[in-house]
């Protein structure tokens, strides 16, 4: 899916006078897979690119059915931003576990 529109975003940052608002471009891919009963995978990447900033999502996740509706999901998601601001990095990676409970 591809979508252009406004990047608006309020700068913590006191280094920067101005916050973002300017034309954006969105990007995005959405996955998701059965591999057998109660088992899925799902992979979600979302960019968004304007002159401030390319940044770029992913998010791969691994859902199992434990009981009924109750389903443990395992993720890792992947942030990326081409001119993130000082101090912080270009990447940033984040493993979760969770329990995940249905409703039906």
């Amino acid at each position: 899916m591809k979508a252009a529109g406004w990047r608006y975003a309020e700068v913590a940052d006191e280094t920067l006078a101005d916050d973002i608002d300017e034309v954006a471009g969105n990007f995005a891919s959405k996955f998701y897979y059965e591999l057998d009963n109660g088992m899925f995978l799902i992979n979600d990447t979302d960019m968004i690119t304007s002159d401030a900033d390319t940044s770029v999502t992913n998010d791969l996740g691994f859902n199992v059915s434990i009981s009924g509706p109750l389903a443990m999901r395992t993720s890792l998601l992947t942030e990326y931003h081409s001119d993130p601001l000082d101090g912080y990095k270009k990447t940033d990676n984040t493993l979760g576990v969770s329990l995940v409970y249905s409703f039906k």
